[in-house]
């Protein structure tokens, strides 16, 4: 499919961390247990133009690229669903502004 760019919810990876598999990169998010997390898959020739990347919790991930034209902030959420807690719920848009 050609896909340079991909936001994974539901990655189930632990800690935070970057890998590279393939021809792609792996930038993770994640807790200390094999759920929720989040991932950005990109391309290991497109992951040269990553300025910065920042693990925020195991529900967001912000990277930052570099193009031509400047810069692009990417950011990989993962909303709680209407079941979860208000907590929780406050805390992850607390988080994401």
């Amino acid at each position: 499919m050609h896909i340079d760019i991909a936001g994974i919810t539901e990655a189930r990876l632990t800690d935070s961390g970057c890998s590279i598999i393939d021809d792609y990169t792996i930038f993770h998010s994640g807790g200390a247990q094999h759920v929720r997390g989040v991932a950005l898959v990109i391309t290991t020739a497109l992951a040269r133009s990553v300025q910065e990347w920042q693990p925020i919790s195991d529900r967001l991930l912000l990277a930052r690229l570099s193009h031509r034209d400047g810069s692009i902030t990417l950011i990989v959420a993962y909303a709680p669903t209407e079941d979860s807690s208000q907590a929780d719920k406050d805390d992850f848009y607390h988080q994401l502004g």
